[in-house]
Order: structure tokens, then C-alpha cells, then sequence
């Protein structure tokens, strides 16, 4: 293998690792979303839990009780949302990584593979 392929089988795997780094970016940035709303979450059950079962002072116990079930109920929605964005970008990671790694297979063994990282793409 002269340098221009080298260069050239390089160049190629350095696209796939730029977008490796991109969709890691998006997962930590999706993980701590979810670790928020899974916070979120928790705070709400437990103001839920303090709740007093029936207060007559209180005329408006059923409207924060409501008014709880619908935030959880956004949550709940928001958070599937997160795992399913979060399951797609570890998919990409996986994707790019098994190209960059055709790319260099492909390179070593000859071209008689060289459809390998067309199909992973």
C-alpha cells in the first residue's frame, strides 16, 4: 500500500470518527435531559405522597392533585421521547463505528470487499 492510499483510507475513517463525536455530544446532552425529567418525576410523586388525603381547609386539594397528574403525565411522554432519541443516537454510534471500521478492513484485506462500508451506511 503506497502513502496516497493511506492517506486516502484515513481520511476516509475520519469521517465516520467526527460523527462519532457529534453523536456522543447528543447522547450526553439526551442522557442529562432524562436524568432531569426522571428528577422532575420524583419530586412530583413525592409532593404527590405529602399530600393529606382529605383536608377540609383546603378547597383546593383536588386541583393540585390534578394539577400533578398532568405534569406527570407530560413527563411520562417527555421521558419515552428521551429513551427512544437516546436508543436512536447509540444506534448511529454503533453504525458509525462499524463503517469506520469496514473502511479499515476493506483497506487491509483488498477490494474485493469494497462493498462492505456501502452497505453499513
Amino acid at each position: 500500500m503506497d502513502v496516497s492510499s493511506s492517506v486516502a483510507v484515513l481520511t476516509a475513517m475520519i469521517t465516520p470518527a467526527v460523527l462519532i463525536s457529534a453523536s456522543g455530544t447528543m447522547i450526553l446532552s439526551t442522557s442529562t435531559r432524562l436524568g432531569r425529567v426522571v428528577d422532575r418525576t420524583r419530586s412530583l410523586s413525592d409532593r404527590l405522597q405529602s399530600l393529606p388525603e382529605d383536608d377540609p381547609k383546603d378547597d383546593l386539594l383536588e386541583d393540585k392533585r390534578a394539577m400533578i397528574f398532568d405534569q406527570l403525565d407530560k413527563l411520562t411522554s417527555r421521558s419515552r421521547l428521551l429513551q427512544r432519541a437516546l436508543t436512536t443516537f447509540y444506534l448511529a454510534v454503533g453504525v458509525f463505528v462499524a463503517t469506520s471500521v469496514a473502511i479499515g478492513v476493506v483497506s487491509f484485506f483488498s477490494a474485493r470487499f469494497a462493498f462492505i462500508p456501502w452497505c453499513l451506511d
